[in-house]
């Protein structure tokens, strides 16, 4: 969910044509056009669904032209995706799912949703600086839509995932950057020294 939120933000995916951004994605896809890669930090929040406090998690986002995205969370766990694939780095467990280039539909997926490709998804205004995503085509590794709240400068800040009706997941970004594009390299990750590889294909 995750890396389909992070990926729901752009610019043109994996696809050979490219789609003019969404409003809400208008102001980070120009910024990202000047360097092809943005950076930014991610607060997680998982809603108990006994009412409880929301679980929490923090992350590391990176996101590349033309479809990478990488999310380092704290305590070490990482994911990748790619056109190509990508892993999932999982210390408490010593592990490593691979995803081969069937992973590049949940790539493309997801490029399409965060970054705006609006030949996939239908925007609808949701209030001031917010806007409301839904997929064209519903997919089950998608949320069912995506509300995105922008800052004062026009940068996502807050994203909102719905499923079934329920607000399932909920993501705050904060501090974008926009360094340099530092490459395919460093959207591949390696294992450790004793990690099980395990691939994760269909």
């Amino acid at each position: 969910m995750a890396l389909a939120v992070a990926v729901a933000l752009v610019g043109p995916g994996a696809r050979a044509h490219a789609a003019a951004p969404t409003a809400a994605s208008r102001v980070l896809a120009a910024r990202m056009s000047a360097t092809g890669r943005a950076e930014a930090t991610l607060l997680q929040r998982v809603p108990d669904p006994l009412g409880g406090p929301a679980a929490e998690r923090r992350a590391r986002l990176a996101l590349e032209r033309p479809d990478r995205v990488r999310l380092d969370y704290e305590g070490g766990e990482s994911v990748t995706l790619r056109r190509d694939g990508g892993e999932w780095l999982e210390p408490r467990l010593t592990q490593m799912l691979v995803f081969d280039s069937t992973g590049a539909g949940a790539a493309q997926r997801a490029w399409d949703l965060l970054l705006g490709r609006d030949d996939a998804i239908a925007e609808h205004p949701a209030g001031a600086g917010r806007w409301r995503l839904r997929p064209i085509r519903p997919d089950p590794a998608l949320p069912d839509s995506v509300e995105i709240a922008l800052d004062a400068a026009g940068l996502p800040e807050q994203l909102v995932c719905w499923a079934g009706g329920e607000r399932s997941v909920e993501f705050r970004i904060s501090g974008w950057r926009f360094p340099r594009a530092k490459g395919r390299a460093d959207f591949v990750l390696v294992a450790p020294h004793g990690y099980e590889v395990i691939p994760a294909g269909p």
